[in-house]
């Protein structure tokens, strides 16, 4: 691939396709314009009417996916590779099944989220041999955007030794607190303009009656009872909901969450990993997806 055509710093990536480059046989793959990516998504609001009054019941709206479509134009110097281009192109996303759609923009940041096709491809050859005109239709049922990962990883929240009040208090003439303990905490950000559900990780071995999670902002807390054993994975999705060991096994039933953690739009939280026990080598990693309207 070489520099963007026509200035723009543009680029969309769909199901391996590239489009506003030039691809090694020589095409271009022009971009001239892309509908329902930089609005927002749909919004579906039902209100009930009051009987004895006038007004309506409030009722909260709900975002629904969105519609992308985008157009442009693909050109040769030779219509070989022309055809080839707009026979590739016939097969995107053909089997009905979700792909990413990814827009990246060289003058700001590269957002994503999964599509499938919503009508077949629309291409013409408009009397041009060396000109095709395209337009393609896809529709995401997710209400957001998704950008960049922010993650990070700490071991549980320890005591060393050395940490507590010293004897003789005033052996020094003050007050001598000792050491420091390890604060065991992670903090990751969302960039975005939504909130985001955080992703925890947890590998094993941690104590056999588990170990505690805590937003040092909120309180909120997910207290996991049973223990994941050495060479295993413990996967909380607050997203979805989830405890998962070994990408198989349900664990919920082992988990207390007295609320599933989310970071608002542009916030940085930090999560304190504490064991139900004596400390062992475990490691929490948290994850969250910057999430954006």
């Amino acid at each position: 691939m070489t520099d963007f055509l026509d200035g723009s710093p543009a680029v969309i990536t769909v199901d391996g396709f590239t489009f506003n480059q030039l691809d090694d046989d020589g095409v271009k793959w022009t971009l001239d314009k892309v509908s329902g990516w930089h609005d927002g998504p749909s919004v579906k609001v039902e209100q009930e009417q009051r009987i004895v009054s006038h007004g309506q019941f409030a009722q909260p709206g709900h975002r629904g996916g969105r519609t992308i479509t985008m157009s442009g134009m693909l050109m040769a110097h030779t219509r070989g590779p022309l055809a080839a281009a707009t026979q590739r192109l016939a097969t995107i996303l053909g089997d009905g099944g979700f792909g990413t759609f990814e827009f990246i923009d060289a003058d700001h940041i590269t957002l994503w989220t999964p599509v499938q096709l919503l009508q077949t491809p629309d291409m013409s050859w408009d009397g041009d041999p060396l000109t095709v005109r395209y337009q393609l239709s896809f529709v995401a049922p997710s209400a957001y955007r998704f950008g960049a990962i922010s993650s990070g990883s700490t071991d549980f929240a320890a005591t060393p030794s050395g940490v507590g009040l010293v004897f003789p208090p005033f052996d020094a003439g003050v007050i001598d607190f000792g050491a420091s303990a390890d604060v065991g905490q992670v903090a990751v950000t969302n960039y975005g303009t939504a909130s985001a559900p955080v992703v925890f990780t947890i590998t094993g071995p941690t104590p056999t009656n588990g170990f505690v999670i805590t937003d040092t902002v909120t309180g909120k807390r997910i207290q996991y009872l049973g223990q994941v054993p050495d060479g295993s994975t413990l996967v909380i999705d607050c997203g979805a909901g989830s405890v998962i060991i070994d990408g198989t096994a349900d664990r919920l039933g082992d988990t207390i969450v007295t609320e599933w953690v989310t970071l608002p739009a542009g916030e940085t939280r930090a999560f304190l990993f504490e064991p139900n026990g004596a400390t062992t080598s475990s490691t929490l990693t948290a994850e969250v997806t910057s999430t954006y309207w």
